[in-house]
């Protein structure tokens, strides 16, 4: 699987079937997996991690393959604020930016279906540093003779 910051675009085996074109980006809460029709194949990560604050902020252009017809692109961002006004894959905006917090997972609707084949989706995000082992997190270092600082 490929992760960015906390991030999945990879569907997983046994994934939904590619929507059609239209709907809205309803059709995908509640759902157990990423969608197949999108998957990445590189990824561009800036991290700018504030250990002080135990924040970070970053940025990511990630070649995504699309591989049938949709509007939509779904990714795991759980735990990220992304943005809005910094998303393009290629040169389109989304008209629509809905991020489903019970299920962690940010749909990109666009006016028009994406282009079949490759493409590159850029964003901008920000995040929590979180003691919880889980996307982008510090962690404290102990022994019975010093602590360290987050790491």
């Amino acid at each position: 699987d490929s992760f960015f910051a906390g991030a999945n675009l990879k569907a997983s085996p046994g994934a939904s079937a590619p929507p059609a074109a239209g709907g809205s980006a309803e059709q995908f809460r509640g759902k157990a997996r990423l969608p197949s029709f999108a998957a990445p194949r590189r990824y561009e990560l800036f991290l700018r991690p504030d250990l002080v604050a135990c924040t970070f902020s970053g940025s990511v252009a990630i070649s995504v393959a699309v591989s049938a017809p949709t509007r939509f692109l779904v990714l795991n961002a759980l735990d990220l604020s992304v943005n809005r006004a910094s998303i393009r894959f290629q040169a389109l905006a989304p008209t629509e930016v809905v991020f489903f917090k019970d299920d962690g997972v940010l749909v990109l609707g666009f006016a028009k279906q994406l282009p079949l084949g490759e493409g590159v989706l850029k964003m901008d995000f920000t995040g929590i540093l979180n003691d919880q082992m889980r996307g982008f997190y510090r962690r404290y270092a102990t022994t019975s003779f010093w602590t360290l600082p987050p790491l």
